[in-house]
């Protein structure tokens, strides 16, 4: 509930990272969770001036078809660039947050500097992998980057399903690396990336809806991967099985 989070709207992501913390979003603000209790956590006032001065410019130099509506106040742009799309913690415990035209990483000691790669103006990210590195797809001619965390970036040819090219929600991570699930009734591939190279497996599909989708992607940590179903479904793969 809202109420519990200090959060706006209901939450539409998690993630625990290394130190133990709770992070939450409504797709709009951030709030952290300790032991206790959740609280509003101020993302936009962590940044350096510098880093704030630099997405906002990046933006003004965007196509305004493809310029995120700022929101409202002062810094509604800049607020509108960092709005969260989705959390996962990285192989060192720090937290990774998917936003709308950047990927941020949070050091476990929160005192430390805000890091981001720029994934440039002209793409969108989608998802960390357990290194830091970010795959973007690209909005001019659709192709799918990796953008090392030293922001090198190169193209790769990984023919990843459409839905998980718009979608974050259809990436996940777990202790095999970062993963995406191309779903059809009839049979289910699943995309598998370790050290950026991408492999392929076919897994049955049995039982499910016709005409369904998968929603959302994760893992429990265990190497399973669980995908659920837009009509309530629930798949379940395991190390080579589904379920």
């Amino acid at each position: 509930m809202p109420s519990a989070t200090g959060l706006a709207g209901s939450v539409t992501s998690m993630a625990v990272d290394g130190a133990g913390r709770v992070w939450a979003t409504d797709g709009a603000s951030l709030a952290l969770g300790g032991r206790d209790a959740f609280a509003p956590f101020p993302f936009a006032s962590r940044l350096r001036a510098e880093d704030s001065a630099a997405l906002v410019a990046e933006a003004l130099e965007m196509p305004e078809e493809t310029r995120p509506t700022p929101l409202e106040g002062a810094d509604g742009l800049l607020r509108a660039l960092i709005a969260p799309r989705r959390l996962s913690v990285l192989s060192n415990g720090e937290m990774g947050l998917i936003a709308a035209r950047t990927a941020f990483v949070f050091p476990l000691a929160l005192q430390n500097s805000i890091r981001w790669t720029d994934v440039s103006a002209a793409s969108v990210p989608l998802a960390f992998d357990g290194s830091g590195d970010v795959y973007a797809r690209s909005i001019v001619d659709g192709a799918f980057t990796r953008v090392w965390a030293t922001g090198t970036t190169a193209y790769t040819s990984v023919p990843l399903p459409r839905d998980a090219r718009v979608n974050p929600d259809l990436f996940g991570s777990g202790p095999d690396g970062l993963f995406a699930l191309d779903y059809v009734p009839t049979s289910t591939v699943l995309w598998t990336a370790r050290g950026g190279t991408w492999t392929a497996q076919i897994v049955a599909a049995s039982g499910t809806a016709p005409g369904d989708e998968v929603v959302r992607v994760g893992s429990d940590g265990a190497g399973n991967i669980f995908a659920i179903l837009r009509q309530g479904g629930l798949i379940r793969i395991r190390r080579g099985s589904s379920s």
